[in-house]
């Protein structure tokens, strides 16, 4: 039996409990989650994200850096100093685990290996 948010799932629970991303309406596992293929706290996965990383800054900002020109913000990407950033951005947590270069190396942030999978 494995704990999860409060409730207690046997191992094949665990593994097909479905999640669903809700820009592309794809489904995932609760293991999905625990390997970065799908964020939980904002129900979007990873696909979507790197997706939005190649939008332009006027479609989404995410996982982006602020872009200066002559000293000057010309397009504005993730910067945790600011109010939009720091407290009112939804992605605000996986925007910094990309823009580190972690939200899409799943390899560095690996946690520890279910039991019995």
């Amino acid at each position: 039996m494995l704990s999860v948010i409060g409730s207690v799932l046997t191992l094949a629970q665990y593994k097909t409990q479905i999640l669903r991303c809700r820009l592309c309406q794809k489904s995932f596992s609760v293991v999905d989650a625990i390997e970065l293929r799908f964020f939980s706290s904002t129900q979007i996965c990873r696909e979507c994200y790197l997706e939005g990383m190649l939008k332009p800054y006027s479609h989404w900002c995410f996982g982006k850096p602020s872009l200066l020109k002559q000293s000057k913000t010309e397009s504005f990407g993730y910067n945790a100093l600011t109010k939009e950033c720091s407290l009112f951005c939804p992605d605000r947590e996986v925007c910094r685990l990309f823009i580190s270069g972690q939200g899409y190396r799943v390899d560095s942030l690996h946690q520890e290996e279910i039991v019995g999978s």
